[in-house]
């Protein structure tokens, strides 16, 4: 995953952050796509995109994944993505 340049230079990851600044006790290491957004951990992100409405703490557009980054293995302009979660879309029949 990209930091910087092209589609993912809307991440907004900062490795200089110490805390969530949601629940202000993990580590931020999560990023909302589509928007970007970050400096939340993965278990706010998760519950964020868990309940309705499924929107951004900062923006508010729509959250269609949450990625969980490692942010120890930051390498030239790319950040290792460990896992992601969806919701999975109901199908009409």
């Amino acid at each position: 995953m990209r930091k910087g340049g092209g589609y993912d230079s809307r991440m907004s990851i900062s490795l200089t952050q110490k805390e969530c600044c949601i629940c202000f006790d993990s580590k931020p290491d999560a990023v909302i796509m589509e928007c970007g957004h970050g400096g939340i951990c993965y278990e706010c992100g998760k519950h964020l995109l868990a309940n309705d409405p499924h929107a951004c703490h900062l923006c508010r557009k729509t959250i269609n994944y949450v990625l969980k980054m490692d942010l120890s293995t930051v390498f030239n302009d790319f950040i290792k993505v460990i896992c992601a979660t969806f919701i999975e879309q109901e199908q009409d029949n």
